[in-house]
């Protein structure tokens, strides 16, 4: 899970910063091609992603271990993390999209909730309650990242990108970046 994130997380980088210089130079509709962009790029790396880890759900787990109880905790686990692949990279560029838009507290506001107050008692629940173990606890960060994606898409379709600019402006103008 953690290489597989190394893939979608560059690319939220990539779109944060551009989206920022583009919002700063008062170019809301080209910042707005460039979410589309990394939001397409998103979706392409998260379904790769998804598809290699539901492809392989038997051989990952043996490059690390021949222990027959954990390959089959991990071969069992992981068509569940092949789901979480394609909302960790929607999450990802959707925060970099935020991060470009200054916006940033939004995302942690989110996912504060999605994770603590939704996606915890999941896991717990699903995990130990239904006692359907490791799938049960990744169902928790699953349906989490499922949340901060749809309030985040949300929040980023209803966005005023020309407003986005302005509010940029006067955040340079408070800075003392920019004169009047």
């Amino acid at each position: 899970m953690a290489i597989t994130f190394q893939l979608p997380f560059p690319i939220a980088i990539g779109a944060s910063t551009r989206i920022a210089n583009l919002i700063g130079c008062g170019l809301p509709d080209a910042a707005k091609v460039t979410a589309m962009v990394a939001m397409v790029a998103a979706t392409v790396v998260g379904l790769l992603n998804t598809t290699l880890l539901a492809s392989l759900t038997s051989f990952i787990p043996s490059l690390f271990t021949q222990d027959v109880e954990v390959l089959d905790a991990a071969a069992k686990a992981l068509p569940v993390c092949a789901v979480l692949q394609i909302f960790d990279a929607l999450a990802s560029n959707l925060n970099g999209i935020l991060r470009g838009l200054g916006r940033q507290a939004i995302g942690g506001y989110v996912g504060l909730i999605a994770f603590y107050i939704v996606g915890l008692p999941i896991s717990f629940g699903m995990g130990f309650g239904l006692e359907l173990g490791l799938p049960g606890l990744w169902a928790g960060p699953v349906i989490g990242l499922a949340v901060v994606s749809v309030v985040e898409a949300g929040f980023i379709w209803c966005t005023s990108w020309q407003r986005a600019c302005e509010d940029a402006t006067q955040r340079d103008l408070q800075e003392g970046f920019v004169d009047e």
